[in-house]
């Protein structure tokens, strides 16, 4: 990211918002949790958070199959935008020390600094998981999500290498994030996964 306040998109996450709602506990307006866990590099992509800024807090944009059956309840949408409501919804945790946060100003997606010290066996010290929960997401049960992605408002600019991976929560209803060690890491992932 080059540029502070420009907006920057994931790419397709469909296949990881569909592993969510096709599960047994999901309804519809329930909640959703994407998580991006540190895969490689030094770079640091630094994103504005809901306890930053409300307005600019990551956007959650999607669109479902409108032939898909389950669309025939009446109780979705084919398209949805949705932002991050609050900072109980906008979670930051050190891999190393499982030490969350939801006040923090900024999400730093990958490595949480460009001196480095990130490590993707997960024990640098500046490794980053990031977790965004989504609340009220009406989608029906099962509903074929045929495109998917976040936006984020960048904070700062760095064009260092870095990678990482975007899963959802296993969940059927996501829990809002809390400050106990390791709350973002320790719920467990969607098998879908894509790489960023």
């Amino acid at each position: 990211w080059t540029t502070p306040a420009e907006s920057y998109s994931t790419p397709d996450i469909s296949s990881v918002l569909n592993d969510v709602v096709s599960r047994s506990g999901w309804c519809g307006a329930n909640a959703i949790t994407v998580m991006f866990s540190y895969d490689s590099g030094t770079g640091s992509r630094a994103a504005l958070t809901s306890a930053m800024d409300p307005t600019q807090a990551p956007i959650l944009h999607l669109t479902i199959d409108p032939n898909d059956p389950a669309m025939s309840t009446g109780c979705g949408k084919a398209t949805l935008t949705q932002q991050v409501s609050s900072s109980t919804n906008d979670a930051s945790e050190t891999q190393k020390t499982g030490s969350v946060s939801t006040t923090t100003s900024y999400n730093y997606l990958g490595c949480s600094s460009t001196t480095s010290n990130c490590t993707s066996s997960g024990t640098g010290s500046n490794n980053q998981e990031i977790g965004l929960r989504f609340e009220n997401v009406n989608i029906p049960k099962g509903a074929t999500i045929v495109d998917a992605f976040l936006d984020f408002t960048a904070s700062g600019g760095d064009t260092s290498a870095t990678s990482f991976n975007i899963a959802g929560e296993a969940a059927g209803d996501s829990a809002a994030f809390n400050t106990n060690t390791k709350n973002i890491s320790s719920r467990s992932a969607t098998s879908a996964a894509v790489g960023w």
